[in-house]
């Protein structure tokens, strides 16, 4: 709920501030209503560059992450498996072998 809310915010941000710059450019005469909806090269590398990025996002999020289990300490450091003492809090790790 909060993250559709969020995106929701983001597209409204976004909606205001394009048609906040294509008034002003209207207003100062650098387009007409004819192309007024038009997308300008500087505005299509834009979105070009945007969608590549969300692509790449999309892509990191969904591939998956593979993490080694790395033995622990009681402080939660981790350890080699050929130290007798924690580095970090010195609790002897070859208490119970």
């Amino acid at each position: 709920m909060r993250r559709g809310r969020g995106m929701l915010i983001l597209a409204a941000v976004v909606l205001v501030t394009v048609v906040a710059y294509n008034s002003w450019l209207y207003c100062w005469g650098r387009c007409t209503l004819e192309n007024l909806t038009r997308l300008s090269l500087p505005g299509g590398l834009l979105l070009a560059g945007n969608g590549v990025a969300l692509a790449i996002l999309i892509f990191l999020k969904m591939a998956p992450t593979h993490r080694l289990a790395l033995p622990r300490c009681r402080c939660g450091v981790p350890i080699e498996e050929d130290w007798r003492f924690c580095g970090h809090c010195g609790a002897d790790l070859k208490k119970d072998a």
